[in-house]
Formats: structure tokens, sequence, C-alpha cells
């Protein structure tokens, strides 16, 4: 009987398992607040694995915001070797405009994003704020090539981001399945330690 009650312990865990181990794996999203004249934070360093978003809570009425990298300081992100976010809207009518956007995601998943970015963030109400953006190589990187680490406005083609509304914090989502795959295996366990005991 107790290797009945064994076996069906062992089996339920195997189950889990794949719950707990998505959850370990979830990556990383790091969000930055983009208000009026401000971001909150200003400056970014992650690592390679990460996502970052850029999402536009600055409400005011008409206010455009386009964040990227502008090699050449001349006011837009066409040039050879930029790369930007495009328009980033305070409120979207995703009814009537689908391709409207206030978050800007950025998935690093290559070592080729490795560098230090001056980002800049420009308004169609001629406002600017300067940012910064730093990617560093995860330490769990295998085969690193170190020479990356001190490259410089680095350019990427616009199909390594893409542009959609998302959660606030997906690390909430990820705590969310932890927390959940932690109670499931709790309760397997009371309850095969309560069906294991033997009745008097």
């Amino acid at each position: 009987m107790k290797r009945t009650w064994l076996a069906i312990t062992v089996i339920l865990l195997t189950a889990f398992t794949p719950f707990i181990s998505t959850a370990a794996d979830s990556p990383t999203v790091f969000t930055v607040i983009v208000r009026a004249g401000e971001h909150s934070p200003d400056s970014v360093s992650v690592v390679v694995g990460t996502t970052v978003q850029y999402k536009n809570v600055d409400t005011r009425e008409n206010v455009t915001h386009y964040i990227g990298f502008d090699g050449n300081g001349d006011g837009d992100f066409t040039d050879a070797g930029e790369f930007s976010s495009g328009p980033l809207n305070g409120t979207c009518d995703w009814e009537n405009d689908s391709g409207c956007r206030v978050a800007w995601i950025i998935v690093i998943n290559s070592t080729d994003y490795i560098g230090n970015y001056n980002l800049i963030d420009y308004t169609n109400t001629d406002e600017t704020h300067n940012v910064s953006l730093e990617i560093k190589a995860d330490d769990h990187d295998e085969g690193h090539d170190d020479e990356h680490d001190e490259e410089e406005g680095h350019s990427h083609d616009d199909d390594h981001s893409t542009s959609e509304e998302t959660a606030d914090e997906l690390s909430t989502e990820e705590l969310l399945q932890r927390g959940g795959a932690f109670f499931l295996l709790m309760a397997a366990f009371l309850v095969i330690s309560m069906l294991a005991r033997p009745r008097r």
C-alpha cells in the first residue's frame, strides 16, 4: 500500500514539474514609464535575455513620443544604424486604429545588442529628453565575445523589436505562476499524506 502512495506522489510531482520550470525560465520584463519630460527610470542597464518595454503614459492631448537611437543627432531615426519606437501615443482607440501603439517592446534575444545606447525621446511638440540603455552579456551565457562590451550605437534592424500593448508588469504573472505551482504541490502532498494514513 505504501508503495502505491509513493508511486502516486512521484507521478504528481512529475506532472507539476513543467509548471515550475516554465515559471522559473520566464523571461525578465523591464518596464520604463514614459511621462511628460521624464522616463522612470532614465537609465536602464539590462542583460541579454531581457525584454525592455517603454510604455507611454503621457496622456496630454495630441502629444506623441518617438524614442530611439539618433546616431548623428539630426532629429530623426531614419539614417543607417538608427532605430526607433515609431510613434507612441498616450491612449489608443484600437477599434478604429489597430496600428496605434502605446508601448515599444525590445526583445533582447541576441548578443548583437550588447552596447551602450544614448537614446533620445522626441515629441511632436518639439520636446526632447535624453535617456540611456546599456545592454550587457548575461554572466550565464557561454561563448560571449568581450569586445562587444565596448560597442556604442550598434545598429539593429526594426524586426528585432515588436511594438504592442502589454500588461504593465509581466513579472507579476511570473510570480503568480510560481506561487500557483507551489500551492498545487503542497495541496497534492497534503492529500496524499491524508490518504496514506492508516485508519484506526
